[in-house]
């Protein structure tokens, strides 16, 4: 075979191979060549990995406040405005709530409107009205016989574990009750506004009420 036949030969071969790769490449993975990708073949694909951690911002309402007031159970009507107020507070109050809640039994709404009544809705946390009341609860230091120095007041999740503890005991005379003690939520100094028993039944307040202190 002379020069002339061994170059047409490699050239018939190196068309062969062009065609073959053509193919290849319209009909997709062969012999590791890979396709052009295209939409089409990422469509139901799964994500194989951790999605990002990206904190979701809460909705608000058309005044500005958290659309979750809308759609709890919170007696308050300022609970709209002191969410807009006081953002991080809220936020705060409401996780600590909720916890306490889940460990304890007692409402979630019923310490919420009570830490609202105490506090404007955290606006004032400490010494309201010159007393010495503390934190999200208005704590009394002398009344709690040394709990009090077991958490920080001013923690909506430790305060709120407290209180869901002591209401669970029957102790929600502490802040409101049919005797309408001075200090509490419903001495008859305070306006009706502003009393929690404006917001809750006796049928609603009577179970985290000793028996004698029930409506």
């Amino acid at each position: 075979m002379n020069l002339t036949d061994l170059l047409g030969k490699a050239k018939l071969g190196y068309q062969t191979a062009l065609q073959n790769l053509g193919q290849n490449q319209q009909q997709g993975s062969v012999g590791g060549i890979y396709p052009t990708p295209s939409p089409q073949m990422n469509e139901n694909r799964p994500f194989v990995g951790q999605m990002p951690n990206v904190p979701q911002m809460p909705q608000v309402t058309e005044n500005g406040g958290d659309a979750r007031v809308q759609d709890s159970r919170f007696r308050l009507p300022q609970w709209e405005q002191w969410s807009k107020q006081n953002p991080k507070g809220f936020e705060e109050l409401l996780s600590g709530t909720g916890l306490a809640s889940e460990k304890w039994g007692v409402p979630q709404d019923l310490m919420m409107d009570i830490a609202g009544l105490e506090t404007s809705g955290g606006q004032f946390m400490n010494q309201v009205g010159g007393g010495p009341g503390q934190g999200w609860f208005q704590f009394e230091p002398d009344t709690l016989e040394g709990l009090l120095s077991q958490i920080d007041p001013n923690s909506a999740t430790e305060s709120a574990d407290l209180v869901g503890q002591l209401i669970s005991e029957g102790q929600l005379s502490r802040w409101g009750g049919p005797k309408r003690r001075w200090g509490t939520l419903d001495n008859q100094r305070r306006p009706e506004s502003d009393r929690l028993s404006t917001y809750y039944s006796p049928e609603e307040i009577n179970p985290y009420l000793r028996d004698d202190m029930k409506f």
